[in-house]
């Protein structure tokens, strides 16, 4: 639970923010398709990632580098970090859902080095979490 910046109401936060400038390379945590690309008043300019077991959401961004139906590989740049949508400054929303659809704390992914985890969490955000 956390106190929403807009809303000021307590309610559960799907993911986790970095503070980002607006501009910042957002890279592919994941090799895998782009299966969506959009807007909503909600997450601004969003796109959706997907591998046969994870799916990564970024959302609040200022526009894709890539498109739904492309193929990515860990660490291609995948989109720009902006504001858009219900936001208060520039960052980047990251949202994780394991294979059953449950949306999963990201954070475990970050321990460790990116060779044991098989996934390079120090590649989401370039030049942020390197």
């Amino acid at each position: 639970m956390r106190k929403h910046p807009i809303s000021g109401e307590e309610q559960f936060h799907n993911g986790v923010d970095f503070a980002v400038p607006v501009g910042t390379k957002i890279l592919s945590p994941l090799s895998g398709v782009v299966s969506f690309v959009g807007t909503d008043a909600l997450n601004g300019v969003y796109m959706i990632i997907e591998d046969e077991n994870l799916t990564v959401s970024f959302a609040h961004l200022l526009s894709p580098m890539k498109f739904a139906g492309e193929f990515v590989s860990v660490g291609d740049p995948v989109a720009l970090s902006g504001s858009s949508g219900k936001s208060t400054g520039p960052h980047v929303h990251l949202r994780v859902k394991n294979s059953q659809g449950e949306t999963i704390d990201p954070e475990p992914l970050f321990e460790g080095s990116p060779e044991d985890l098989g996934f390079i969490a120090g590649a989401i955000i370039a030049g942020v979490l390197l």
